[in-house]
């Protein structure tokens, strides 16, 4: 039998990245978006979603090696909690294919560290060269919506655990 019959389907309604605020506010509701007190709002954004959930904003900040500290730092304060030290706070999108398809946000989410860094190695740097190649949605959606690869990366399958391995 394949295990991958048996994970959860993709939802539909999973959104990872955003062109602008406005495209923000136009998905979630003027309302349901806001900068956090004291935070430049081109940096950090607070959403809550349909379901009264908060999810964190961030700009996709280049890889200086402070990205994951400050991406950490950003969702434990909004969500006022700490995070496990074996999970990585991170975007669900590559930060550098966000930037080469002109994104402004990236949506952050608890990763496994060993899950998470597996498919930044292997798959966000072969679609990051694809883009420095020329591979690039000439219109990409306002509102980025979640694939198979982002998903399985959420439910904590290793890259060479699913069909591409």
């Amino acid at each position: 039998m394949n295990s991958m019959n048996l994970l959860p389907e993709l939802p539909l309604d999973f959104p990872i990245a955003a062109i602008d605020r406005w495209s923000l506010e136009v998905y979630f509701g003027v309302g349901n978006v806001k900068p956090y007190p004291g935070r430049d709002p081109n940096d950090l954004l607070v959403v809550t979603d349909k379901n009264g959930q908060t999810q964190v904003w961030v700009r996709p900040l280049s890889d200086d090696g402070t990205f994951n500290t400050k991406y950490r730092k950003d969702y434990e304060t909004v969500m006022n909690m700490v995070v496990s030290k074996d999970l990585d706070i991170d975007h669900i999108q590559s930060k550098t294919r966000a930037g080469q398809q002109g994104y402004k946000y990236v949506r952050l989410i608890p990763l496994k560290l060993e899950v998470n860094r597996a498919w930044g190695a292997r798959w966000e740097k072969r679609t990051a060269n694809l883009g420095k190649n020329g591979f690039v949605d000439p219109s990409p959606p306002t509102i980025r919506m979640i694939d198979h690869f982002q998903w399985w990366k959420i439910l904590g399958v290793l890259p060479e655990n699913t069909p591409y391995g």
